[in-house]
């Protein structure tokens, strides 16, 4: 065998090596699919909780207090979840105060889950419930964002909220009930007023913060139309990064005025 043909071999061998080694250490494994969700606190009796996940034994979210947002949670995805609710400090082993049905967790998807109701009732129609909702939302134009109501008002009837210039971001809103998914329009970088109105009477008004373009918020409504005192009734601006404050902190009861 000639010389020059033992070199064009063992080239070909070490040529082949090369490439069985750039293919191995180019194999890598899909990354696992993975889902987020989040608490909203608004429940004006609930108290300060932690929130677990599942049957773990130490708690997801510590002290979370009424009208605060926790942080996305982000987990394996597609799975299936309950959230266990119990007094903040209470050891793993109490009973807890409210534990929310089995909740689907697709691949890719996001939920914010909200504690509404009254915790000291045991009315249907008021008691302490979790009302979860996909962040899922339409398209967003220049210079405007969206924004979806939220219906946890304890001892609200059917509201309709209407923003500064005529813009109605809910009608007739039943209790526990969320305005349109996908969410409607509304200016971004401006503090615009929003009022609320129930049987057509406008009974309080809000002045939100100015919302990010090109972001999405819900507006939580909650608390209680009769107090006056940390339950008053009131509406909490809800975005990406958690609850905003209001620009106006308490309510402006309006005079009775027909819309």
């Amino acid at each position: 065998m000639s010389q020059r043909l033992v070199l064009i071999i063992v080239a070909a061998v070490i040529g082949a090596m090369l490439l069985g080694g750039c293919s191995d250490s180019s194999t890598s494994t899909d990354p696992q699919p993975t889902a987020r969700i989040r608490v909203i606190h608004a429940s004006p009796d609930f108290g300060t909780v932690d929130v677990y996940l599942g049957n773990a034994t130490t708690p997801w979210l510590k002290d979370l207090e009424y009208l605060q947002t926790g942080t996305y949670l982000t987990i394996n995805s597609p799975a299936t979840v309950t959230l266990a609710f119990r007094r903040a400090g209470d050891p793993v082993d109490a009973t807890p105060l409210l534990t929310s049905d089995e909740l689907s967790m697709s691949s890719g998807s996001s939920t914010s889950a909200v504690v509404g109701g009254l915790a000291g009732s045991n009315v249907a129609a008021d008691e302490l419930r979790l009302l979860t909702y996909t962040d899922t939302w339409l398209a967003h134009d220049t210079g405007k964002t969206r924004v979806r109501v939220i219906h946890a008002g304890a001892n609200a009837g059917d509201l309709t909220v209407v923003a500064a210039g005529g813009l109605e971001l809910a009608t007739d809103l039943p209790r526990f009930e969320a305005s349109v998914q996908g969410g409607e329009l509304y200016p971004a970088a401006v503090s615009l007023e929003n009022v609320i109105y129930v049987n057509g009477l406008a009974i309080a008004s809000f002045a939100m913060p100015a919302l990010d373009e090109d972001k999405d918020y819900y507006f939580v409504i909650t608390g209680l139309i009769s107090s006056v005192g940390a339950d008053a009734f009131t509406l909490l601006p809800v975005g990406p990064g958690g609850s905003l404050a209001l620009e106006t902190p308490s309510q402006r009861t309006l005079p009775p005025a027909i819309r």
